[in-house]
């Protein structure tokens, strides 16, 4: 699991995240896919303005409405975050954002079932994790709900803290409990090693899916996907067993290759 650790995530990604880098964003990908559907899918983020708080206008039509204990500053912060994105691509898109005694919340009024598609869930995740740093770190939640403001899924974006320059990250309805476990089994079977491995975990209605961000085409070689099998079955057990899924991301978290593991 050490040679895993450290040969298979790439010496170059090694050395960026030795440097204090951060993995590739994804924002950028997600939010224009996102906007793209704003015109494209019919999907229109907008807030009804009625009781929602303080406004920041983004642009010309986009909007940050905040509440509870936000500042005006980190509003301005988020939608600045959220335009140099390319998610705000001024189409009239609006955000809620709200910090009170149960965390920080970044709600979503969206088109009826968007919160039963994965490939959306895993975007919004996307954006939350993204985002996160903007509105005074993790965790968040993510929240989309229906045009009559019912909240339909409410998703955690968490960060676990490793002692080590390795990163861990949780999604869904994990949470840091769970992330916590998949650490100490993670360091138990010696891959996070302080090399700045980053590992994404997930448990949505679709399942539990652990993620690793792996060298550029690690995914189409058997030899360097065996490796990452046997490292999910031996950590399966802290995150509830099987069966799972295992995926494999490149250094700009794209999904590369997704192994169901039984």
């Amino acid at each position: 699991m050490k040679n895993v650790s450290k040969a298979m995530q790439d010496a170059a990604v090694e050395q960026h995240m030795r440097e204090g880098g951060q993995p590739g964003s994804r924002l950028i990908a997600a939010g224009t896919g996102l906007a793209s559907l704003l015109v494209l899918g019919g999907i229109i983020f907008v807030l009804l303005q009625v009781g929602l708080g303080s406004e920041v206008v983004v642009g010309s039509k986009d909007q940050i409405y905040y509440s509870g204990s936000v500042t005006k500053d980190d509003a301005k912060h988020l939608g600045e975050e959220l335009k140099t994105s390319g998610f705000f691509a001024d189409r009239g898109a609006s955000v809620l954002l709200s910090k009170g005694k149960d965390g920080t919340a970044i709600t979503f009024l969206t088109e009826d079932g968007v919160w039963d598609r994965p490939d959306m869930v895993v975007a919004f995740e996307e954006v939350g994790r993204e985002i996160a740093p903007a509105v005074g770190g993790f965790p968040v939640k993510v929240r989309l709900a229906n045009t009559e403001r019912q909240t339909m899924k409410e998703l955690a974006v968490g960060k676990a803290a490793t002692g080590t320059k390795d990163d861990l990250y949780y999604f869904g309805s994990a949470t840091e409990s769970d992330a916590r476990a998949l650490v100490q089994s993670l360091k138990s079977v010696g891959f996070f090693q302080d090399q700045g491995a980053t590992v994404m975990f997930s448990k949505n209605d679709d399942g539990t899916a652990i993620s690793y961000v792996v060298a550029e085409g690690a995914w189409d070689r058997p030899n360097s996907v065996a490796p990452f099998e046997a490292l999910t079955r031996a950590v399966a057990s802290s995150v509830g067993g099987f069966p799972l899924k295992l995926r494999l991301l490149s250094s700009r978290l794209e999904e590369k290759k997704i192994v169901a593991i039984n």
